[in-house]
């Protein structure tokens, strides 16, 4: 999807639900460097306050409200909607049907752990280093982790080591445990 031209850019405007009881989400400004990536139903993160909060993206609009001084977006935190337009509109129907804020509704629609796209950590299991890789793009992969350090193997898989997580660990005690019993 091409960026869209910069005068488009100018003036946009995010409506946030966010999962506190307010009656309507709050607007905020969209910066232009986030202007390609805020659309509806993605999560954004705002600063409330002095908090920072996590709300979904309800509204992209250009209707700036008067005489109020807006904050930006934080961050966009999703380059895909984790909100369907139909999942939005029965968070819409279940705030509505029980006189729920939006942003409450929405939040029980979503994982609590649902981590942003820039969170996801790739990793070299012991069972991945030592296992002979299926085709040339899994040995790219191998070769690409081992040498940024991520593997806890060195370069040949042929010398195989316990991670040091494991070897951290006390070896488990085979001794029976004494019970100290009492009876009358």
């Amino acid at each position: 999807m091409p960026e869209p031209p910069e005068q488009d850019l100018l003036g946009l405007y995010a409506d946030v639900a966010l999962p506190l009881p307010l009656p309507d989400p709050l607007t905020y400004e969209v910066p232009a460097d986030l202007a390609g990536w805020a659309q509806v139903g993605v999560r954004a993160r705002v600063g409330l306050g002095k908090r920072r909060l996590t709300g979904v993206i309800v509204e992209v609009h250009r209707r700036r409200p008067e005489g109020m001084e807006l904050r930006p977006l934080d961050e966009i935190l999703d380059r895909e909607p984790v909100v369907t337009p139909e999942l939005l509109d029965l968070a819409r129907f279940t705030a509505a049907y029980y006189l729920a804020p939006l942003g409450e509704a929405l939040r029980s629609m979503l994982p609590a752990d649902l981590p942003p796209w820039g969170d996801r950590r790739v990793w070299l299991t012991d069972a991945g280093a030592i296992a002979p890789a299926r085709g040339p793009e899994e040995a790219a992969v191998i070769a690409a982790l081992r040498s940024s350090g991520i593997s806890r193997f060195p370069s040949s898989s042929a010398c195989w080591r316990p991670s040091r997580r494991a070897a951290a660990w006390p070896a488990k005690s085979r001794a029976p445990r004494a019970r100290a019993t009492s009876r009358p």
